[in-house]
């Protein structure tokens, strides 16, 4: 890891110097342990997640209060009250989370996560937020037990062996193995019914997203969803990014300073600072000045949620 990397660690410097709310009593109200392998962590946005004390997500939760900075800024500053959004490859929730308390209470999420025991992490954790409500105002969150590519039909999800350690890395195959689960698969011009509007959409599926989208083009045709953050292995352009600009989306990718996030475009995009040892994280928008604007102002609003956050319907 170089120094730039060891250095950009916005986190430690937030815990330092905001020492209110979320930080202001320390790790030992924020983390409670449960057993030997389990933690409740509170979340900068008052919700209290159950994380697995030895995974990749549990164990940066549990140590800097959020996973993957650069995507949780980004939805915290994209998403508006009121929102229908979709979080597909939802695991345990933490994405979700922000999802929910973003759009409040007359917002939607649909959450879509196949690993039956991830799923059943995922339930229990939502239900744990709707039954401890504690002033919070969350979206109706709908737990999807199935996964999302370019086929309604029965696919097979790949387990490899260092699931234990990081829940993130299965990923869908056509054929079974000794090692895979058989689960249910569906594209999300079916599976999303009432109006085809969805106001962002997540997506991280482990390489499988070109899938997700061909399973979407009703809704990328019309533009019918407005910003899609993804994950993305390679320097731009893709045949992901590729796609997508052929349905009239403008891509940036995300990134993280010290003071702030990123967003680079054009020629630029490759160059855009992130950190090595986070994927790459794309953004597709059909609203360029909106996300543009979002990404204006200095500082990261994700980490002073809990006091200050005061979302603004969307305007028509």
């Amino acid at each position: 890891m170089s120094l730039r990397d060891r250095l950009l660690k916005p986190e430690y410097l937030y815990k330092l110097l905001l020492r209110r709310g979320l930080w202001r009593r320390g790790d030992s109200d924020r983390v409670r342990f449960v057993g030997t392998d389990m933690a409740v962590v509170r979340l900068p946005w008052n919700i209290d997640i159950m994380v697995g004390r030895r995974e990749t997500l549990g164990r940066a939760v549990i140590l800097l209060g959020v996973y993957d900075l650069a995507v949780s800024e980004a939805l915290w500053r994209l998403i508006k009250e009121n929102d229908r959004v979709v979080d597909v490859g939802a695991n345990i929730g933490y994405m979700t989370s922000i999802m929910a308390v973003a759009a409040g209470t007359s917002g939607k999420v649909e959450a879509f996560e196949p690993h039956p025991g991830l799923g059943s992490q995922l339930s229990d954790n939502v239900r744990s937020w709707v039954k401890d409500i504690d002033g919070r105002q969350l979206a109706a969150i709908r737990v999807r037990r199935e996964a999302v590519s370019d086929q309604d039909a029965e696919r097979f999800l790949e387990i490899p062996e260092e699931f234990g350690s990081n829940n993130g890395l299965a990923f869908l195959v056509d054929e079974p193995t000794s090692s895979s689960l058989k689960v249910h698969s569906v594209r999300l011009d079916s599976a999303l019914s009432g109006p085809l509007q969805v106001d962002l959409l997540k997506v991280d599926v482990e390489g499988a997203e070109i899938q997700v989208f061909q399973g979407a083009v009703k809704l990328l045709s019309s533009h019918a969803v407005r910003h899609i953050i993804f994950e993305e292995h390679r320097n731009f352009p893709t045949p992901v990014t590729t796609f997508l600009q052929q349905y009239g989306y403008t891509i940036f990718q995300l990134g993280v300073g010290l003071f702030g996030p990123l967003i680079g475009s054009g020629s630029n995009i490759n160059k855009t600072p992130r950190r090595a040892w986070e994927p790459r994280s794309m953004l597709a928008t059909a609203e360029s000045k909106t996300v543009i604007d979002a990404f204006a102002p200095r500082g990261w609003q994700v980490f002073r949620s809990r006091t200050v956050r005061s979302p603004m319907p969307r305007s028509t």
